[in-house]
């Protein structure tokens, strides 16, 4: 198992680390960006992870929902909402992983600081 696919399997949400049961939508962009803002913003070194496609429960496996393929696309998608909201720049990138036969989606991201207004 790779050290990626344990911190899927084991991992919780905390300061570098939020499970999204669904993909964000188009209506969901603000709590995208605020998803974003408050990992970036977080305390901690290295890259921040949004793991999309994934449901925990205390107690329980995690269960893991598909990210269908178009949501990779280079369509307007939440990246880009993260560039032009965001100052400074912050990049985004929105992968596919594989995990057990299910196509999940990961946003990666560095450490930076958002200024807050």
């Amino acid at each position: 198992m790779s050290k990626l696919d344990q911190i899927i399997r084991t991992g919780r949400d905390g300061t570098a680390l939020l499970f999204r049961p669904r993909h964000y939508r188009k209506k969901d962009q603000a709590v995208f960006l605020r998803d974003v803002i408050a990992l970036a913003n977080a305390e901690v070194e290295g890259t921040r992870l949004i793991v999309v496609g994934v449901e925990k429960a205390e107690g329980h496996q995690p269960q893991f929902h598909a990210v269908a393929k178009s949501e990779f696309s280079p369509d307007p998608s939440c990246q880009d909402v993260a560039r032009e909201f965001i100052e400074p720049p912050l990049r985004v990138r929105f992968l596919p992983h594989l995990i057990d036969g299910v196509r999940i989606g990961l946003s990666r991201f560095r450490n930076v600081t958002i200024a807050r207004t």
